[in-house]
């Protein structure tokens, strides 16, 4: 009895281990109004040309939107920071908890997430058209900064339900990726090659850090070996 109750704690604590080991990584969840780095998740704020991924160094908005944006004043990334929708002095819908990119004329805008370990990681992102007057965008995944090509590109060609509280439709991205510690994801949005007005874009979803297999093997022995004892003790 007492080999059987070790060998179900020992499992027990295998899964737990396992459990740990999957960290969700949600991009509203971990938003910074104060820091650029993100001090509440592995997420930075940027633009870019093509070229290189530049932080944005401004910040500012009124509550209960709050941003990061440009030295061009173009290039907006944005939050919702309340438990409640809201709309805003524009006349845009704004769910509760929800990010959004607005492209510059000449820039992207670049959500980037950063590996803190060495590891698989899932990626599941979805764009929406968040403007009522109809978003125009090209968005993208782009994997440690190559665009040459980007694993995902897609467009947002639609505008938001407001008296409805519906965001437009929008392509999801969903795949596995090996990174190295301080590796990237890029989620980018440009502005569809047809100018930036009214091309503010939602974005939502996370990054997750894939259990590693040698913790599933060990947890999936682990239940063999105890089958194994409660055989012997029948």
């Amino acid at each position: 009895m007492k080999r059987i109750l070790l060998c179900v704690a020992v499992v027990a604590a295998l899964f737990a281990s396992t459990a740990q080991a999957a960290t969700v990584y949600d991009i509203s969840a971990g938003f910074d109004t104060a820091n650029n780095p993100s001090t509440l998740g592995p997420w930075s704020y940027g633009s870019s040309t093509g070229l290189s991924f530049v932080p944005l160094p401004l910040t500012g908005g009124s509550n209960p939107i709050y941003h990061w944006r440009s030295a061009s004043e173009e290039v907006y990334i944005e939050k919702n920071t309340s438990a409640s929708s809201t709309v805003d002095s524009f006349g845009r819908y704004w769910p509760a908890g929800q990010v959004t990119i607005h492209p510059g004329s000449a820039e992207y805008g670049v959500l980037r997430f950063t590996a803190p370990v060495a590891g698989t990681y899932n990626f599941n992102v979805g764009y929406t058209g968040n403007s009522p007057a109809n978003t125009t965008t090209d968005v993208h995944v782009v994997l440690n900064g190559n665009l040459a090509p980007p694993l995902y590109s897609g467009l947002v060609n639609s505008a938001q339900d407001v008296p409805n509280g519906i965001n437009g439709a929008g392509p999801t991205f969903t795949d596995t990726v090996t990174l190295a510690a301080g590796g990237t994801l890029d989620f980018v949005v440009g502005n569809g090659g047809n100018g930036h007005p009214n091309d503010l874009t939602g974005i939502s979803g996370s990054v997750t850090l894939v259990p590693e297999p040698a913790t599933l093997l060990l947890a999936t022995l682990g239940v063999a070996a105890c089958g194994a004892v409660r055989r012997r003790r029948d």
